[in-house]
């Protein structure tokens, strides 16, 4: 289970945890500093664990958040 820092703050949506299908509702705002867990990437869109909560997003936008120093290679 990889664990990844966000060095800046990101708007994802939440997800079914079983089907990955956006919920209503707003974004939700995750602050930088947040770890994010199980980061996989789908095309252009990303999902990952927060909380223990299934959120998504554009791939491009947890990309830049990402504290690339927090990346763990041994996984």
């Amino acid at each position: 289970m990889s664990k990844l820092t966000l060095k800046k703050t990101i708007e994802a949506k939440k997800l079914n945890p079983k089907t990955g299908v956006r919920l209503p509702g707003t974004e939700t705002t995750i602050p930088f500093g947040s770890v994010i867990e199980n980061l996989e990437r789908d095309r252009d869109s990303a999902r990952f664990l927060y909380l223990m909560e299934m959120y998504g997003c554009p791939y491009q936008v947890v990309d830049e958040a990402l504290d690339k120093s927090s990346i763990d290679t041994a996984d």
